[in-house]
């Protein structure tokens, strides 16, 4: 029940915005268990998942160094793309591949709905 609900929010997000042309999104545990993914053909989420909770340790590791306060997001800006990843509960990680063009503040806000959402469902 959880993990269709968890493919009903990201089926939400990627439908609502739509002018964002979110590329790929899946949501997993600080662990890198994959919970729900919407990926492209070719993307394993068996990798995706322990990279992106991979990063995401790493930048509590930095936010915890420089004393930033709890960590929120992580933006990693490639020249193609843009990937965030989003705290989306107590081990829950949102994240999203989005074209590099995409409005960052469009962006922010829509995986901000959707993070929020996956945490008031986690409870």
């Amino acid at each position: 029940m959880y993990l269709e609900i968890l493919k009903s929010i990201m089926n939400q997000l990627k439908h609502s915005a739509a002018d964002i042309e979110i590329e790929a999104s899946e949501i997993v545990t600080t662990d890198g268990l994959s919970m729900a993914a919407l990926l492209p053909e070719g993307f394993n989420e068996d990798r995706v998942g322990p990279m992106c909770a991979g990063a995401f340790a790493f930048g509590q590791g930095i936010a915890e160094e420089l004393d930033l306060g709890e960590l929120g997001q992580i933006i990693i800006k490639g020249s193609k793309c843009s990937t965030l990843i989003n705290v989306a509960g107590d081990q829950t990680i949102l994240t999203m591949k989005v074209k590099s063009d995409a409005s960052m503040d469009n962006v922010s806000r829509a995986v901000n709905s959707a993070a929020e959402k996956i945490r008031l469902k986690s409870l």
